[in-house]
């Protein structure tokens, strides 16, 4: 198994970290919040909890679970309102116990290794949205916290395979990249200078890099759409987020031109889609939004045939039925390819998503598919078969989209659409 790097000394020097690091806590803490944020603490949520708290425990990065709660917790005392889930940290039910995200993963079949793979070197992946015009309050507070030489905001980057050359850096106050090190940054790690008058450092460092130099990257969104949710909860004093999901009404108003310049909804591509395809849940709502992206377009033809019921669903095996149902036979989330991968070879979610990880990228993915098309053997099933998902594994993984990133998304589009319906906007 790969090692994790010494956790950043960062994650230690946190006034909030060295007050909580005992692990009991922590775990007293998650169940006590699973009461709280879960409508019920059933076996299949103990379950998953244990599995979580296990790999989390594994290799004792539970310090930066309460490194990121501290900066939640500073948006909570500044009423600073926050999305309810960006990427990757959704699939994590530790993470919504600990209030840090809206979506149960349970309900939406996400696999906690999509966020957190013990076989994998790299510590989770964090983000968060918040409102455009208050993502600065955060970096005010980090900065004060940790000092502006131990803060920086990370450069974009095109990278070629080599990893530093060819860098086209896209450098805006918008990024949301950012970079914190216990050590000050300027002799760390490469950096640079955004304008004269700004004392803000720029790291000039690719990213995958900077976790074995010491430092912990995250991901702040500042998004427009947030600063409406936020007049709302400053004027209402309510809750931007409503109760339920599944409310006709939302609906009607989402396929209505009123939603015409409602994020997401207000692309060309995904109101077309929703016209012909009538979405009714909030898992029709992601596909919609995930299907619009250019390079799945293509299956947008085929699922409107079946879903008129003009045509029927493809599935070249039996066991890909449930990883491919609601996608009617197509390949649309990473969170798929983890599910057909351990449904036709019996691997583990660790195994299924490392090799998701490594597919076309590195050099020790050929250990992954070769041991996938063996088992795939063992468990009887055919060649012509295996070729053939192997194909469109191959070919769909460029492209495949994270539906925990499609669900945070129209979930802050339901939310503006509710109180447009309650005449809250």
């Amino acid at each position: 198994m790969p090692v994790l790097p010494a956790l950043p000394e960062i994650l230690h020097t946190s006034t909030t970290v060295v007050d909580q690091t005992d692990w009991q806590a922590f775990t007293s803490k998650v169940y006590q919040g699973a009461g709280i944020y879960l409508p019920e603490v059933t076996d299949e949520v103990l379950d998953r909890l244990l599995e979580e708290l296990t790999a989390i425990q594994q290799l004792d990065i539970y310090p930066y679970f309460l490194f990121w709660e501290d900066l939640l917790d500073f948006c909570k005392d500044e009423n600073i309102c926050t999305g309810p889930g960006r990427g990757i940290i959704s699939c994590s039910l530790v993470a919504r116990c600990l209030g840090m995200t809206a979506i149960n993963p349970l309900d939406w079949q996400l696999p906690f290794q999509r966020f957190f793979n013990p076989l994998s070197s790299l510590l989770p992946a964090f983000s968060v949205d918040v409102p455009q015009n208050k993502r600065e309050s955060l970096i005010n507070f980090l900065k004060a916290k940790y000092g502006k030489a131990h803060v920086g905001a990370l450069a974009g980057r095109n990278e070629d395979e080599g990893g530093v050359s060819n860098i086209n850096k896209i450098i805006s106050p918008a990024g949301s990249g950012v970079v914190i090190s216990s050590q000050a940054l300027l002799p760390t790690v490469p950096t640079m200078k955004l304008r004269d008058e700004s004392d803000d450092i720029i790291v000039d460092f690719p990213s995958k890099h900077l976790q074995n130099l010491g430092c912990i990257k995250f991901d702040i969104y500042g998004l427009r759409h947030l600063e409406t949710l936020q007049n709302i909860r400053d004027k209402y004093k309510t809750d931007i987020y409503p109760d339920r999901w599944d409310d006709p009404e939302v609906f009607s108003w989402i396929l209505s031109v009123k939603s015409k310049e409602t994020f997401p909804f207000n692309t060309e591509t995904i109101r077309q889609f929703m016209k012909e395809y009538q979405p009714e849940t909030m898992e029709d709502l992601a596909l919609s939004y995930a299907i619009s992206r250019p390079a799945l377009q293509s299956y947008i033809p085929g699922m409107l045939r079946i879903r008129k019921q003009d045509d029927d669903a493809y599935f070249p095996h039996e066991s890909l039925y449930k990883p491919l149902q609601s996608t009617y036979g197509y390949i649309v989330y990473k969170e798929q390819f983890i599910d057909i991968v351990v449904s036709m070879s019996n691997f583990s979610y660790n195994e299924a998503e490392m090799m998701c990880r490594l597919l076309l990228e590195d050099e020790n993915s050929d250990n992954y598919t070769g041991r996938f098309i063996d088992q795939c053997e063992e468990n009887g099933i055919d060649m012509s078969v295996i070729q053939q998902v192997m194909t469109e594994l191959i070919a769909s993984h460029p492209f495949l989209f994270s539906k925990a990133h499609a669900l945070g998304a129209v979930m802050i589009g339901y939310a503006l659409a509710w109180h447009h319906v309650h005449n809250r906007v």
